[in-house]
């Protein structure tokens, strides 16, 4: 696990913490896991969140050894994206749920978009690095109104699943160098703990006294 998260940072254009996943959210205001490292650490509300196979989401809130980071695929996360094999633009916008959307693509642009298809993170939100993996296209629908397609994403990362993260602490240069990942949900981006499950915590991630 320790060589995989080495390899990770190697990829990453910017200095980046570990952290273990402790818990889950289970409030239904939001979509969080919470990660053991804290201010004492160097993090701060609004850094990204990692995992092997790409974009888990960014640091909502921060105490001084733990912090809860809000998912990539809440209903309050948004990210600027573009479609690796097409370079169309658009907005990765979380749905709640285990999906994503992709806003803003014209319907013209139908055909250049394929099943399948990696979208990747711009950089010209300043949130992740251009390159990070976000999702993958699952499907496309052409909205009998409306100026844009109806993209659903399925996001690269199990978040379910993820047990080991990074985050990156200050600003980079560059570009995130994209791993060869050989399917969407094939194995888990770590190895599974031999340890208790992570904790499943109260409503806003609260824990009790």
């Amino acid at each position: 696990r320790l060589r995989q998260l080495h390899g990770l940072r190697t990829r990453v254009p910017a200095r980046s913490v570990a952290a273990s996943v402790i818990g889950r959210g289970v409030s239904t205001r939001f979509h969080t896991l919470r990660i053991d490292r804290g201010a004492n650490a160097g993090l701060r509300a609004g850094q990204p969140v990692l995992a092997l196979r790409g974009a888990v989401g960014q640091v909502l809130r921060v105490s001084s050894d733990y912090a809860d980071v809000l998912l990539l695929t809440d209903g309050l996360s948004t990210v600027g994206a573009v479609l690796q094999g097409s370079g169309l633009r658009g907005v990765a916008a979380g749905q709640g749920g285990d999906f994503l959307e992709l806003d803003f693509v014209r319907r013209r642009e139908q055909h250049a978009v394929l099943a399948g298809e990696w979208v990747v993170s711009s950089g010209e939100d300043g949130l992740f690095p251009e390159g990070v993996p976000l999702a993958r296209v699952s499907n496309v629908e052409v909205p009998q109104t409306g100026l844009f397609l109806d993209i659903t994403l399925q996001s690269a990362v199990d978040l379910d699943r993820v047990e080991e993260v990074l985050v990156l602490v200050e600003d980079g240069v560059g570009v995130f160098q994209f791993p060869e990942v050989p399917g969407l949900r094939g194995e888990p981006d770590f190895e599974e703990h031999q340890g208790d499950a992570p904790t499943q915590l109260e409503p806003e991630l609260e824990r009790r006294p």
